[in-house]
């Protein structure tokens, strides 16, 4: 490998490398206003919802005492959180369809306890027998990224909702919104509930439960997001009988943080006699010549990192698996050589908060500059930490069914829970592998 002479005092500003995808990914700007173009509502009217909103038989009141209906109170509270958002608030009531659209008074129609149960029916009857959140998640989808949308519902999904048998999946909306630039906030409310549970996969309606999750999907840019959120939890979720959890899904998971000037050996720079000459004999000349190339022998270089604490973040974000990449490259006086690079298998390993590049026994020489270019990437959903843990907990599937009624548990838990976020997650990972967003980055000059 032939090398020209270095330039020892050279700095990283002053290598002149080829263009590449930059370390740091740009910034969409909806990712960091604050104002939107405009909020609308979508409240699921579906029949396996009256029980949120429905006072408890007067002989049975005792047993729902416990439980705080905070279902109604919250959906009343929405239209005056989004609007201090910007733009003007709809709501659109949906079931087997998507109703038409109205203003914040309809609310009151959908949750307003005071109103009779036969009224109330005969005003959304016909969107009563199903909830197809499908055509929901397309509507939000084909909306402005600039907008926001909640939508409150139980997330009931059966297997065909999720994964689409004559509608929709539910991953192709999911992956539209994402791929804009717009995050899915999971709000998970546990309400009072007092009608039977009676749209189980198998079994008979179920009516040994007093409370049940409710869930507000938050979907728009990710800053608009987490001020809905934290409006809603300042506003409604402070008592302590309220158990919530909230979760953001998004392709912007975190900023991607420069770990350049954070780099720091951990041994000392290996001096020059650590590089073993090797003499090599011309069978030709019949004489010595020292090779210009030495090999290092078993004395790898450790550079490591901690990595910055992040910013303080609403609600529980997606944890990764992670792998670093990259290479180290011979700077060759002013500028960067791209012919004879010397890769670096398994550049770096990320343990825990600490990132950790072991540069591997290979050709380098003594003397010589070279620019160590890395990233950090995403390889795969870490599951064993929330949102995953929470959404186990209040999830069931068809082959836990019979357990759970055994169980009779008083906050009967959602359907298909843990696989919506699992399907979100999916959605998520393949985003970031379509167009690929470094969590974190190194760039900077060794000297050997």
């Amino acid at each position: 490998m032939a090398m020209g002479v270095a330039d020892p005092d050279i700095a990283l500003g002053q290598v002149n490398c080829p263009a590449e995808t930059p370390i740091v990914p740009q910034i969409s700007q909806s990712q960091t206003q604050t104002a939107v173009s405009g909020s609308r509502i979508y409240l699921d009217v579906s029949g396996s919802m009256a029980g949120f909103v429905s006072q408890p038989p007067q002989n049975q009141r005792r047993r729902f005492a416990t439980e705080v209906a905070i279902y109604p109170d919250m959906v009343r509270g929405l239209p005056g959180i989004l609007a201090r958002q910007g733009g003007t608030v709809g709501v659109r009531p949906f079931g087997s369809e998507i109703g038409s659209e109205g203003g914040p008074d309809t609310v009151n129609q959908l949750v307003n306890s005071d109103i009779p149960e036969s009224q109330r029916n005969r005003l959304y009857r016909r969107l009563a027998n199903g909830s197809r959140i499908d055509q929901v998640l397309e509507q939000v989808a084909q909306a402005e990224s600039s907008s926001l949308a909640v939508i409150a519902t139980d997330l009931f999904l059966t297997q065909n909702t999720l994964y689409g048998s004559g509608v929709t999946p539910l991953s192709i909306p999911m992956a539209t919104i994402l791929g804009s630039g717009r995050s899915i906030g999971v709000l998970a409310v546990r309400s009072r509930f007092t009608k039977a549970i009676d749209d189980l996969p198998t079994a008979r309606p179920h009516t040994g439960a007093v409370a049940r999750p409710v869930f507000f999907l938050i979907i728009g840019p990710d800053k608009a997001v987490t001020t809905a959120y934290g409006a809603l939890s300042a506003a409604y979720l402070q008592d302590p009988r309220i158990e919530s959890h909230f979760a953001v899904f998004s392709s912007q998971q975190a900023s991607a943080v420069d770990l350049s000037s954070k780099m720091q050996p951990e041994k000392a720079v290996l001096p020059h006699k650590a590089f073993v000459p090797k003499l090599h004999r011309d069978s030709q000349q019949q004489s010595n010549r020292l090779l210009t190339q030495y090999e290092v022998q078993n004395l790898p270089q450790i550079w490591s990192a901690a990595l910055p604490t992040p910013e303080k973040q609403v609600g529980a974000r997606l944890a990764f698996k992670t792998q670093a990449r990259g290479a180290l490259h011979p700077a060759l006086g002013a500028k960067c050589t791209w012919g004879n690079e010397v890769a670096v298998p398994n550049l770096a390993t990320l343990e825990g908060a600490t990132v950790k590049v072991t540069l591997q026994p290979g050709h380098i020489l003594p003397g010589q500059t070279y620019l160590l270019r890395g990233t950090i990437v995403a390889t795969e959903v870490d599951e064993s930490v929330e949102p995953f843990t929470w959404m186990a907990d209040w999830s069931f599937d068809a082959s836990s069914e019979a357990a759970t009624i055994a169980r009779n548990p008083p906050m009967f838990p959602t359907l298909n829970l843990l696989a919506l976020g699992r399907t979100l997650a999916a959605v998520v990972m393949n985003d970031l592998r379509t167009h690929p967003n470094a969590l974190g980055g190194f760039e900077f000059v060794v000297t050997h």
